[in-house]
């Protein structure tokens, strides 16, 4: 939520179960079937630097391999992987 700059959630049931329990998110109103949600770790800017790494992939092959690892071994501190063709000059 912090990267996108989320401010207001509405959850339907399920989620809202899910977001219930998390400490950065409070509940603003309960409608019958969604709860509204404010989140609590998002700054009043549009544009948040990132806290991780980025690790930029020109091959594709490689970018395939690292986002699977990636995804296996994910945590708050891992890099964002992105893909960056090269460049011709």
């Amino acid at each position: 939520m912090e990267l996108s700059n989320t401010k207001i959630v509405v959850a339907p049931k399920e989620l809202a179960e899910y977001i219930d329990k998390k400490p950065y998110f409070s509940l603003i109103k309960t409608f019958d079937l969604y709860k509204i949600f404010q989140t609590n770790n998002t700054s009043d800017s549009y544009v948040v630097p990132l806290k991780n790494k980025v690790y930029a992939i020109s091959d594709l092959a490689t970018w395939k391999k690292a986002s699977d690892k990636w995804y296996g071994e994910y945590s708050e501190k891992s890099p964002f992987i992105v893909y960056e063709p090269e460049r011709k000059q």
